[in-house]
């Protein structure tokens, strides 16, 4: 983050680490699957169900991203920030191994509020600990 308190663009090689990882996963996670089954399943689907289920999974990351405002306190970031850190941090969780993607919630959130990444943490570890807990 620039001392101006924005956030500077992704460089090229970002950009192209991450396209190739995208590439990646979706190459290892279409390799071998019958593509008919899938348009079968597709179109079998039943879309009240589906509806309900996208509208849990939206509320139950918005709400988490809320919990974790309050979390932060006064001084924290905004909830859309954090909702966006979540949502992302979710995606990531799904690819890669060992919870990556709370590791880039912390970087995320650091970043765009120019929060400590040990402050990030901790709340993190605090909202964590509220899951176990209920």
């Amino acid at each position: 983050m620039s001392g101006s308190g924005r956030v500077s663009a992704p460089r090229p090689w970002r950009l192209l680490l991450g396209a190739g990882i995208a590439v990646l996963a979706l190459w290892l996670s279409f390799r071998g699957v019958e593509f008919s089954l899938v348009w079968r399943a597709i179109v079998g689907a039943r879309p009240i169900p589906v509806v309900f289920a996208v509208a849990g999974v939206t509320a139950a990351s918005a709400l988490r991203a809320w919990r974790w405002r309050h979390i932060f306190g006064a001084s924290g970031p905004n909830v859309g920030g954090l909702w966006r850190a979540v949502l992302i941090g979710q995606a990531l969780n799904i690819l890669l191994p060992a919870k990556a993607g709370e590791v880039a919630r912390i970087e995320i959130v650091a970043r765009q509020a120019g929060i400590e990444r040990m402050r990030v943490a901790a709340t993190l570890g605090i909202e964590k600990a509220y899951d176990v807990l209920t």
